[in-house]
């Protein structure tokens, strides 16, 4: 052998041995890229770790199903307020762990299905990065945006939905790129049954989440043309069993078709302007457009190099969580979004940016890449950039406001956006309300007494209640979730919102522009439901409700669809209930009542 060959062959030996010694490191530096990005938005979910009143609706819920009282909010109505079944269930489940309170279960499940989810998203990135049957490095771009915006570290906790739509989310991204890459041979059926029911939960964490169930059942039944006709059928049924199942039992149990809260807000009209502003207030604190603009440059190049490998598939399992993010978005949108700043839109974002990652050539292959090398370190470099300006300074600008709750608490400027947590820091006082249920003093309800409260006052009018009702007591609120889960058994709290109320929801006129509490339930209608009195009068001896009016209403309460829809809501149930209450679930979610209460009379009983 001459001295050129055993130079090239020594050379070729080093390569070798560092290409290996790459190619060991190369899985732990891997996981660290994963875990490290979960990690830190858990500690950053900790750190701001809060509970929303909202969330005491979900606890509510759970209470009275342990108790074995069905899932409602007052005992003897079945209204359903909750708008998320699968995180009632996941919190009924803990409820008989003891020594921690539920609020402390949720906060500690929010945080780790949200860091689940971020792991899950990147797993699917990693999943599409794979070809030619090399594992490459994946740099979590998308994982660091989510990292970096305030939001996500906010409704990681709260009480509510958002860590199990993350966790969610995550995983049907990582079952689609897991199912496009693994075409021949195909899963096993128990997975593919499995994968398929996990994608159908969609609707059952949110209803609008069932957009991106639609995104990523499409994408899996078109993934599924290598098997038989059989097994399609069976992957389909099984991503619609439980959705259909549930939805059965909302049509029989609650004798509606939706929701009560989609009802209260109006969730099917549009209200394009603000939703527009609800946009608004999240992209522009935050510089959105820098990396949602990043994000669509990577898919559009990834996507355009799957389709000149003719890997259709591949590609469309990068374009479904995008293409849901923006029908959801879209949706979000056009009903007007939410009262709290970002909630309802944060899984768009979530699945537009999670399962984005830039995969780096290996060592090898780098001479003919270097372009791409560069290209990939100015992506990354414009990603950290703008994350650690975001995640350190960047933050909505806030008025304060005082109409709602009176006192001085922290809106967007025109009144209808609000940083919740930074609303329940100011109304209990505390860094980290999350146990306001034991903190907070629940006002005392004499029995035989109702609190009734005027539209657009604090000061509660009480007076005597019914005696031909089953509850002894009751209260008007705004807010329904902490009342409601520090009150008894026995005492009704009146959502005046709607959330959880049968004629509040069914009104007609919208109260005020903001989102998610439009409606609110006048006076009349509630003395007429529970006070024993024909006038009410409020300080000073002003007559606020007169008896016509009073009359009206309680007859208009006797009349037609709307006392249907109460007694469906409040007699025992039997099969032959559960039965009438399908049939009737129809009517019940599409009648309106006038506010006025001599219009509800004069359409309501002829």
């Amino acid at each position: 052998m001459s001295a050129v060959d055993e130079h090239i062959d020594q050379r070729s030996g080093a390569v070798t041995s560092q290409t290996r010694t790459i190619t060991r490191r190369g899985p732990m530096v891997q996981w660290l890229l994963v875990v490290a990005p979960a990690a830190v938005l858990a500690l950053l979910a900790w750190q701001v770790r809060w509970m929303s009143d909202d969330g005491f609706i979900h606890f509510q819920v759970v209470q009275q199903l342990a108790e074995g009282h069905g899932p409602v909010v007052n005992v003897g109505e079945r209204i359903e307020a909750s708008t998320s079944p699968l995180w009632v269930g996941i919190l009924l489940v803990t409820y008989p762990i003891t020594g921690l309170a539920l609020p402390w279960k949720a906060v500690f499940l929010g945080i780790g299905l949200s860091a689940a989810g971020v792991v899950a998203a990147q797993r699917a990135a990693r999943a599409l990065a794979r070809t030619d049957g090399r594992d490459h490095l994946v740099l979590p771009l998308g994982a660091v945006m989510v990292v970096a915006l305030p939001p996500f570290w906010e409704f990681a906790t709260s009480g509510l939905e958002t860590g199990l739509a993350f966790a969610w989310l995550g995983l049907c991204c990582w079952w689609c790129a897991r199912r496009a890459t693994t075409v021949d041979p195909p899963p096993p059926a128990r997975m593919e049954l499995a994968g398929a029911a996990l994608i159908g939960l969609g609707p059952l964490i949110r209803p609008d989440l069932g957009i991106f169930s639609l995104a990523f059942g499409t994408l899996i039944l078109v993934a599924e043309r290598n098997l038989s006709p059989r097994r399609r059928r069976w992957s389909f049924a099984a991503m619609l069993a439980l959705p259909l199942l549930f939805q059965v039992f909302r049509m029989g149990y609650y004798g509606m078709l939706i929701p009560n809260t989609a009802l209260a807000k109006e969730a099917s009209g549009a209200r394009w302007g603000q939703g527009w502003r609800y946009l608004v207030d999240l992209v522009s604190p935050y510089w959105l457009v820098v990396p949602v603009g990043l994000v669509v440059a990577i898919l559009a190049a990834q996507t355009a190099e799957e389709l000149r490998r003719r890997t259709r598939l591949r590609a469309a399992a990068r374009i479904a969580p995008a293409a849901g993010a923006l029908v959801h978005a879209l949706y979000i949108v056009r009903f007007g979004g939410d009262f709290m700043h970002a909630r309802l839109l944060l899984p768009s974002l979530f699945a537009l940016m999670a399962p984005v990652g830039l995969p780096w050539p290996a060592r090898a292959d780098a001479s003919p890449r270097r372009p791409r090398q560069r290209a990939i370190v100015l992506l990354a470099t414009a990603t950290a950039t703008w994350a650690l300006v975001c995640s350190l300074w960047l933050r909505p600008t806030l008025s304060s406001f005082n109409g709602f709750y009176g006192g001085d608490l922290p809106v967007s400027d025109d009144n209808s956006i609000e940083d919740e947590r930074e609303v329940m820091q100011a109304l209990h006082d505390l860094e980290h309300p999350i146990r306001i249920d034991a903190l907070s003093n629940p006002q005392e309800v004499p029995d035989g007494t109702v609190l009734l409260l005027p539209q657009g006052r604090i000061v509660k009018l009480p007076v005597p209640m019914r005696r031909d009702l089953s509850w002894q007591s009751a209260e008007a609120v705004t807010g329904i979730g902490g009342p409601s889960f520090t009150a008894d058994d026995d005492e009704y709290i009146i959502d005046a919102v709607g959330l959880a109320h049968p004629v509040a929801s069914h009104l007609e006129e919208m109260a005020s522009d903001r989102p998610g509490h439009q409606k609110f339930l006048p006076l009349v209608w509630q003395a007429a439901q529970f006070a024993d009195v024909d006038e009410v009068y409020g300080a000073g001896g002003q007559l606020l409700v007169g008896r016509s009016e009073l009359a009206a209403a309680r007859h208009a309460l006797t009349c037609g669809q709307l006392n249907a829809y109460i007694d469906d809501a409040r007699e025992p149930l039997t099969i032959g209930r559960f039965l009438g209450n399908m049939f009737d679930s129809v009517a019940n979610s599409t009648f309106r009542v006038p506010s006025d209460p001599f219009e509800a009379e004069q359409q309501l009983c002829g």
